[in-house]
């Protein structure tokens, strides 16, 4: 059976004693309720979307309807080839469109459904949406700056703060295991929710952002196991 590649930690300083945490313990969540009913070897694929032109013309797509390139929808058959040899239960996608287009070709080939989650989606920040990044970086008024500086740090009227994302993706993600014990899960989100749920299940602050690299190629996969949760590396 081929394997599909699990996301490989970047190589950086600290990048020894992030490897040593391989078994991570779920972090205490609002919703207790359900952290009694967490499954047992239950597995949750996350992929990023498939490119954009926009991603690659560098603008901030943020939550507009930016279809897949060629290549991103190449990538999403590819992924979806590779996910046949895995008994997936269920496919997840953010509503965002890009995400779906690519959950969709991923979901048609595996003869499933789409099951569109909100807490998928990508961060929310408006008034950047579709925008270059370069003139939003030349705009101190749009506190992009900020974002590209410290992210952790960023406010605006209106947008989605990393902790609102990471609290709500974590959510998310946990609630989809819940509901699937046992079985493998697919879901297709975007980068930054990615980056989020990794430094929580490795227990780093959210300023350690910046230091999180992800590849459109490889998955990020979540394990449950007992009354743990941890990503499998």
């Amino acid at each position: 059976m081929r394997a599909v590649t699990p996301y490989r930690f970047p190589e950086h300083e600290d990048t020894a004693r992030f490897l040593k945490i391989h078994r991570l313990t779920v972090a205490k969540f609002k919703f207790t309720e359900t952290a009694n009913k967490l499954a047992i070897h239950s597995r949750l694929y996350l992929f990023r979307h498939g490119l954009t032109e926009a991603n690659r013309e560098g603008r901030f797509v943020g939550h507009t309807r930016a279809p897949l390139s060629r290549e991103g929808i190449d990538y999403a058959r590819k992924i979806a080839q590779q996910l046949t040899e895995f008994p997936v239960s269920a496919v997840y996608s953010s509503p965002v469109y890009r995400a779906l287009e690519t959950a969709t070709i991923v979901a048609e080939t595996l003869k499933l459904p789409v099951k569109k989650i909100k807490g998928l989606e990508d961060i929310n920040i408006p008034e950047w949406d579709g925008k270059r990044k370069d003139e939003l970086l030349d705009d101190p008024s749009t506190g992009y700056a900020i974002w590209k500086r410290a992210p952790d740090t960023f406010i605006a009227p209106g947008a989605e703060t990393l902790g609102q994302l990471q609290k709500r993706g974590i959510e998310t993600v946990e609630r989809i295991l819940v509901d699937h014990p046992g079985q493998t899960t697919v879901a297709v989100t975007h980068t930054v929710l990615l980056k989020c749920i990794i430094l929580h299940y490795s227990k780093r602050p959210l300023s350690d952002y910046r230091s999180i690299q992800i590849a459109h190629t490889s998955p990020l996969v979540l394990v449950c196991h007992d009354d743990n949760i941890y990503i499998d590396s």
